[in-house]
């Protein structure tokens, strides 16, 4: 998928790579503070949970697998799946966008950056309610869901048996 944003993703990853020496929540954090040392006008946020380090930019967002991460809740790989499955499905308006894009030996899944909402429930949906239970999405609330485009998509869902 060739779009404005990923385009800017890759060239981003790119100019990254080079303080990347590897995939631990510590080594992403030093990466991108070194990134940012020689980048200053460059605004960009690392967060991670359990399995993902994911830096974020004002239009992207980059997504890792953190080396050590705890796998059985999910990777950008099994997110990447139920992606591709939901497109299969006609149901990938119900999440955000994801490609898979590898950089010297690592794998980097791309996504637009969408604008984190609360008080939304995703479940009051019937037709994500009903593909839900078919995918078994777990781990969906408020800070896993946000807004591209106007729509409610769901930004988080690793965590699925597809």
């Amino acid at each position: 998928m060739k779009t404005a944003y990923s385009v800017r993703a890759k060239k981003f990853i790119k100019q990254l790579s080079k303080y990347i020496g590897g995939t631990t929540e510590r080594e992403l954090k030093i990466a991108r503070d070194a990134y940012c040392v020689e980048h200053p006008s460059r605004r960009i946020k690392f967060a991670s949970g359990c399995s993902r380090g994911v830096f974020i930019t004002s239009d992207y967002a980059i997504k890792i697998d953190l080396k050590g991460g705890i796998t059985s809740w999910g990777t950008s790989e099994t997110e990447l799946a139920l992606w591709e499955k939901a497109k299969q499905d006609k149901m990938d308006f119900l999440f955000c966008p994801i490609e898979k894009y590898e950089y010297n030996g690592i794998n980097f899944y791309i996504a637009p950056r969408a604008t984190q909402i609360g008080g939304f429930d995703p479940y009051e949906n019937p037709l994500f309610e009903k593909y839900s239970s078919e995918v078994y999405l777990s781990d969906i609330h408020n800070d896993n869901v946000g807004i591209i485009n106007g729509r409610k998509v769901i930004i988080d869902y690793a965590d699925n048996r597809v």
